[in-house]
């Protein structure tokens, strides 16, 4: 019998246990009513930011959310979805981009229900700034999931992904 290790095809490994054990502790401190308490705001806080992203013109939802995360991006061509993230920063909120399309993210909890509409009213503000100045887009972050978007070297780091995935499932691979 020939053993073979036991080998994930993601370049993160196999998920941790941490998420699962945070739900669990969650759960057991706040009890099922609290439990769907949270649920329940968090959910109310995604469609509040849901229907507050509809209203800001030049943004579009990247996909309807399925659960607490909300992407979106610009819905013009001349608007950098990542200068308003740049600006974003700025007003002190933290926020994830993301690349093909690009695109901003939130991460929403039932926290995020108090402070809905400053996020709103700081994101609309953002748009406003990026969209007069888009010689902006010149400078400021990047896709932090996507930084190889603007690597010099993404040609060489794509082939080498690409060589790691096909070595997993190569059928010598052991």
């Amino acid at each position: 019998m020939v053993r073979r290790r036991f080998r994930v095809p993601a370049l993160l490994g196999a998920r941790p246990g941490g998420a699962y054990a945070a739900a669990w502790a969650a759960l057991l401190y706040f009890g099922v009513e609290g439990y769907r308490d949270l649920a329940a705001r968090t959910a109310e806080a995604v469609d509040r930011i849901v229907a507050g992203l509809g209203q800001i013109a030049g943004l579009r939802l990247l996909a309807k959310p399925q659960g607490p995360l909300v992407a979106y991006g610009s819905a013009e061509p001349g608007l950098d979805i990542f200068v308003v993230g740049d600006q974003m920063q700025a007003r002190g909120w933290n926020i994830n981009r993301l690349q093909f399309p690009g695109g901003l993210h939130a991460m929403v909890t039932a926290r995020h229900l108090e402070v809905v509409d400053d996020y709103l009213a700081d994101l609309a503000a953002s748009v406003e700034v990026a969209r007069a100045h888009p010689e902006y887009a010149q400078q400021g972050g990047t896709a932090v999931y996507g930084m190889i978007a603007r690597a010099p070297l993404r040609d060489m780091v794509r082939a080498q992904v690409l060589e790691t995935f096909a070595s997993y499932y190569a059928p010598d691979a052991g």
